[in-house]
Parts: structure tokens; C-alpha cells; sequence
């Protein structure tokens, strides 16, 4: 029942960051928690993947686990992680990649505003995914340095394709681009 809280936890986090388009505040707050807790979800195992971006998985336990969050269809939870692996896609291409210079800064970031609780359940959720680690191993662990770099990644992508946009048009651009890079990618669900 514990694993299931956590996972159910970190997936409406995941879900939180994955559908924010502004960054105000409460999206700041969301990616620092989801910096904590994102790399321990995207850690399962993807030979379930429930569907391919461009040949890379979004496993069935991401899916899964945010759908039983949010309360939210299993197509538009599906939606927004394609929509996630797309702009993340976009940014390598755009050569927006996080460096490691600014991976190392937002991991010291997130550690100094992290909730101790909510560190603990990553790594709490880690262990019961047979990952070993502690809450000094978790920050420099490559689960956690490579979901930082993707999730600066996707904000870097997502603030190119925006460049110049007006605020009040933002997500309606947002909405135009992605529906560009979906065209132009060979996405395969697997399962209905």
C-alpha cells in the first residue's frame, strides 16, 4: 500500500511538470519536487513501454502511475508524456542539452529547498525498486543527474520554441509547435 502512495505520489508530480507551460511560481515549486522524485519514477524498467517517441519508451508505470493520480484519461495522461519526450527530443536537436555545469547547479538548487520527507520517499521508492542508494548517493546517483538534465532540457526547448511569443499566446503557440513536432515523429502506442 506504502509503494502504491509513493509511486501514485511521484507520478502526479511527474504529471504537474509535464503539463505546466507558464513558470510561475507554483511550476518552480513543481520542478524542484519533481527534480527530487522524477528520476526514481523514470527509473522502471521500459520493456513495458506502452509507447515509442522517435524509438524512445514511455514505460506503462510512468503511465500508469500518473493516471491513477491525476484523475485524468489514459489518452491525455499518454498525450502530455509524448508531449514531454517530443520537446525534450526538440532540445537535443536544437542543442539546448542541459550542461553539466547547469545539471550540477539545479541538483545543488534543489537540494538546499528539497523536503527532507519527500527526498526520503525517493529514496524509499528507489529501494523498493532494488536501486540502492541514501540520501547522500541520491544527488550525484545517474538516475537523478540524468532526469535533471532532461527535465532543463525540456524547459530550454520550451522556451526556444516560445522566443518572442506573447504571454497570452504562449500556450496556444505551445499547442501549435508541438502539434509540428508530432507531425514530423514516428510515435508507435503499444498498447490501446
Amino acid at each position: 500500500m506504502a509503494a502504491a502512495a509513493l509511486v501514485a505520489v511521484v507520478a502526479l508530480i511527474v504529471l504537474v511538470v509535464v503539463v505546466a507551460q507558464g513558470r510561475g511560481e507554483d511550476d518552480a515549486t513543481a520542478d524542484d519536487i519533481s527534480q527530487v522524485l522524477d528520476p526514481i519514477a523514470g527509473a522502471a524498467d521500459a520493456t513495458d513501454a506502452v509507447a515509442l517517441v522517435n524509438g524512445a519508451p514511455i514505460s506503462k508505470y510512468r503511465l500508469e502511475g500518473t493516471i491513477a493520480t491525476s484523475g485524468e484519461s489514459r489518452e491525455k495522461v499518454l498525450d502530455a508524456l509524448i508531449e514531454y519526450e517530443l520537446l525534450y527530443q526538440e532540445g537535443v536537436r536544437l542543442g539546448l542539452q542541459a550542461t553539466d555545469d547547469a545539471v550540477e547547479k539545479a541538483i545543488a538548487q534543489t537540494r538546499e529547498t528539497a523536503s527532507p520527507s519527500i527526498v526520503e520517499a525517493a529514496i524509499e521508492l528507489a529501494r523498493e525498486q532494488g536501486i540502492t542508494m541514501d540520501e547522500e548517493t541520491y544527488w550525484s546517483h545517474p538516475l537523478t543527474i540524468e532526469a535533471t538534465r532532461k527535465s532543463l532540457t525540456v524547459g530550454a526547448a520550451r522556451e526556444a520554441l516560445l522566443a518572442g511569443v506573447e504571454p497570452q499566446r504562449r500556450d496556444e503557440a505551445l499547442a501549435e509547435r508541438l502539434a509540428l513536432l508530432r507531425s514530423a515523429a514516428d510515435i508507435e502506442i503499444r498498447e490501446p
